[in-house]
C-alpha cells in the first residue's frame, strides 16, 4: 500500500480563471449542492466569517449553520491535531521568539558573522520568520547546510558560506530544543498533521467528501502535503463523488501580475493528477480607465489608452503624479489629500496610502501629514508595548518598580483603561506638587488619607458600593497590588498569575470594550497576545530551572519580551471596506526608488464596495 501511495498522484481539480472570473461563486455553489458532507477553506477566520454570511444570504440560511464546515486554513489543521498535542506540546509565536532569543545569545558569540546582531532588536524576529519558511518548504538543517555550500561554490563568497553556517547552527540548535523538550511549533503541527492522516490517525472533519479550498494564491510545501493527504484519503475511502478543489487566481496572459499563482500552478501539475477547469472572465461595471489599467498594465505589449478615456470634461478614475524623490511625493500625496477634502468633503477615513515597505516612507509621510495637519493611521505591525492596554498595565509595573514616582502614577491614573475621573487626577497632581510628593508609596497613602492598615479594608468597601473609579480605591488597589507583587510572589508563574489578577482587578479588558470596534479589536488582539507572551515566559522558566525569580527580574523580562513582541495595529478588512471616489498614484522617475504609494481612493458607485474594483499598479 505504502508504494502505491507514492506511485500514483493524488487527485486534485484546479479552478483557474482572472480576477472576476466568479470563482467564488462556483465555489458556493459546490459547497451548497455537497450538503453536510462538504468543507470550504479559507486563508483567514475574517474570510469564513464573511464567506458564511455571503453562502447563508444566497441559500436563505443563517452563517451559524455553516459553523465548523467553513474553516480557515489553521482550523483544519487544529481539527486534525490531537487536544493532547495542542495542550501540552504546541507553543505559541511568543514562545518561539523566546527560544530563539535564547538560541542566538547561546550559539552566536561576539566575534562571529552575526555577532554585532546580538543586541539588534528586529534580529530574533527575522530569524523566527526565516525558520518558519524553511520549515513550511520543507527544508531541514541538513538540507539548507547542503544548499550553502553549494551555493557558496557557485557564488565564490567565502562570506556567504560563513554567514550561512551560522544561520545552520541556529536552525539545528533550535530544532535540538523543540525535540529536548518535547515541544511543537505551529508549523511542526501542520507537518504531523497530514502524516495523521496518511496513517490513518486523524480522520477528516465532519467526515467530508468534497473539500474545497478558495480564496489562496499559493501554498507552502508542507501545505500542498496536508492537500495531498486529504486528497490521499478521499481516494482511499473509496467513496464516490469525492473531490479536493483548489481555486487560483491565474491568467497566462499577464505572467506578471500572476507570477505567485503560476508558480503554484506549476507545482500542483508536478505533484498532482490535475484536473483543471478554467473561468472565463467576466464584465466588470467600473470605470472604463481601470478597466484598461486592470487589462493592459501588466500586459507584455504596451498600449496607450484611448483618448475617450482620457477626456478633460470627465473626472479622472486614476491620476499619475511623478516625483524627483519620497520627500516631494509625500508633499503630491498630501497637497492632492487636503484638495480633495475640502473641494469634495471627502472624510479623511475615506483615504488610503498603499507602501511597498513601510520604514521608507512612513517617517517622511508622518512629517508631512502633521504639517498638513492629515490624520495619519497605521496599518501594520505595532509593539505590543505601544499598545494602549497594554502600556498601561506595564505602567503599573513600573510604578512598583521605581517606587512610586509622582509622573508614573499621575501617567497610570490618567489611563483610559483605569477610569478615573482626569480632573480629580490633575488636582492629585498639584496637591502632590504642594506636598513634595515625589516618590514613594506611603507617601501617597498618607497625602489622600489612607492609613496602610485600612488599605484593604477600604477596597472592600468601596467594591461593595460598587465605586471603582473613585480615585481613593484606584490608589489603594495599586498599594495592595504593589504589596502582593513584593511579597506573596515567588515563582516566575506567580508573578503571571499576578499580573492577570492585576488586569482583572482594574478591569482593564471590560473598559476596552467601550471603545470602538477597531480600538476593542485591537485591543483584543494585543491582550490575547500579551498573556500568551507572560505564559511563555513561566514556560521557559520552568524549562530553564528557575524556581524563583524577584519582582526586579520579573519587570525587566516582561518589559523586554513585551518591547519585542509585536501585533497588528489595524486589522486589513476595515480598510477594505471603506467606500471611495477617485484614484490617485504619486510615482518617482527614480528608477532606483522603491515603488511608490498608492493613494487607493478608486472611483465607484455609492453601492459598490472596494471588493468590486480593482486598480492594479506597480510602477
Amino acid at each position: 500500500m505504502q508504494k502505491g501511495r507514492k506511485a500514483l498522484k493524488p487527485p486534485v481539480t484546479l479552478l483557474l480563471g482572472p480576477g472576476g472570473s466568479a470563482k467564488s461563486d462556483w465555489v458556493a455553489e459546490r459547497f451548497l449542492k455537497e450538503g453536510e458532507r462538504s468543507l470550504l477553506i479559507v486563508a483567514s477566520m475574517p474570510q469564513a466569517q464573511t464567506r458564511s454570511a455571503e453562502i447563508g444570504v444566497k441559500a436563505g440560511r443563517e452563517p451559524s449553520e455553516f459553523q465548523g464546515r467553513i474553516l480557515p486554513f489553521h482550523a483544519l489543521v487544529t481539527l486534525l491535531t490531537p487536544a493532547s498535542s495542542q495542550n501540552e506540546s504546541h507553543i505559541s509565536r511568543a514562545f518561539q521568539r523566546m527560544i530563539l532569543a535564547e538560541v542566538v545569545r547561546t550559539n552566536i558569540r561576539p566575534d562571529d558573522f552575526f555577532g554585532a546582531m546580538l543586541e539588534a532588536p528586529g534580529f530574533v524576529n527575522a530569524l523566527s520568520e526565516r525558520v518558519r519558511e524553511w520549515k513550511l518548504a520543507g527544508i531541514t538543517p541538513e538540507l539548507l547546510a547542503a544548499g550553502s555550500s553549494d551555493a557558496a561554490k557557485l557564488l565564490q563568497a567565502p562570506s556567504f558560506l560563513l554567514k550561512t553556517t551560522e544561520l545552520v547552527r541556529l536552525f539545528q540548535a533550535y530544532q535540538d530544543f523543540l525535540k529536548t523538550h518535547l515541544l511543537q511549533d505551529d508549523e511542526d503541527i501542520l507537518i504531523s498533521s497530514a502524516e495523521r492522516l496518511l496513517s490513518d490517525h486523524a480522520k477528516i472533519p465532519a467526515e467530508a467528501n468534497v473539500i474545497l479550498f478558495d480564496s489562496f494564491y499559493r501554498f507552502t510545501k508542507a501545505q500542498r502535503n496536508l492537500i495531498s493527504a486529504l486528497s490521499t484519503r478521499l481516494v482511499l475511502n473509496g467513496e464516490g463523488r469525492s473531490e479536493v478543489v483548489v481555486t487560483l487566481p491565474v491568467e497566462a496572459s499577464r505572467p506578471l501580475l500572476y507570477a505567485a499563482p503560476i508558480n503554484t500552478l506549476e507545482k500542483f501539475q508536478n505533484e498532482f493528477a490535475v484536473n483543471e477547469v478554467v473561468l472565463p472572465g467576466q464584465s466588470r461595471e467600473k470605470p472604463a480607465i481601470l478597466n484598461f489599467l486592470s487589462d493592459h498594465l501588466f500586459s507584455p505589449v504596451r498600449e496607450t489608452p484611448p483618448h475617450s478615456l482620457l477626456s478633460a470634461n470627465s473626472t479622472p478614475a486614476l491620476q499619475m503624479i511623478d516625483a524627483p524623490n519620497s520627500y516631494v511625493e509625500a508633499e503630491l500625496i498630501a497637497r492632492e489629500f487636503v484638495r480633495l477634502h475640502a473641494t469634495k468633503e471627502y472624510p479623511w477615513g475615506d483615504f488610503a496610502v498603499i507602501l511597498r515597505t513601510m520604514g521608507d516612507y512612513t517617517p517622511i509621510l508622518s512629517a508631512v501629514f502633521e504639517r498638513y495637519q492629515i490624520p495619519l493611521g497605521v496599518d501594520g505591525p505595532e509593539r505590543l508595548l505601544d499598545n494602549p492596554l497594554l502600556r498601561t498595565g506595564h505602567l503599573m509595573l513600573q510604578v512598583f518598580r521605581f517606587g512610586w514616582r509622582r509622573d508614573d502614577v499621575i501617567a497610570f491614573l490618567k489611563s483610559s483603561y483605569i477610569a478615573s475621573n482626569k480632573l480629580e487626577v490633575d488636582q492629585l497632581r498639584l496637591r502632590a506638587r504642594a506636598k513634595a510628593v515625589r516618590s514613594g508609596k506611603d507617601n501617597w497613602l498618607n497625602m489622600v488619607g489612607i492609613a496602610g492598615g485600612e488599605v484593604e479594608a477600604l477596597i472592600a468597601e468601596f467594591s461593595v458600593r460598587a465605586e471603582k473609579s473613585n480615585l481613593n480605591f484606584q490608589i489603594a488597589l495599586l498599594a495592595s497590588l504593589d504589596s502582593r507583587f513584593r511579597s506573596e510572589c515567588r515563582t516566575p508563574s506567580d508573578f503571571v498569575e499576578g499580573m492577570k489578577e492585576a488586569l482583572a482587578e482594574f478591569e482593564v479588558e471590560e473598559k476596552s470594550k467601550r471603545g470602538d470596534a477597531t480600538t476593542r479589536e485591537r485591543d483584543a488582539q494585543a491582550l490575547k497576545e500579551g498573556l500568551e507572551v507572560l505564559n511563555a515566559l513561566a514556560q521557559m522558566a520552568r524549562i530553564g530551572g528557575r524556581e524563583t525569580m524577584s519582582f526586579e527580574e520579573f519587570y525587566t523580562e516582561i518589559s523586554r519580551e513585551w518591547s519585542a513582541a509585536v501585533t497588528r495595529a489595524m486589522p486589513v478588512t476595515l480598510i477594505l471596506k471603506r467606500r471611495a471616489h477617485s484614484s490617485s498614484v504619486a510615482s518617482s522617475t527614480d528608477p532606483t526608488a522603491p515603488t511608490p504609494a498608492l493613494l487607493a481612493r478608486i472611483s465607484m458607485t455609492p453601492t459598490s464596495a472596494w471588493t468590486t474594483a480593482t486598480a492594479l499598479l506597480t510602477l
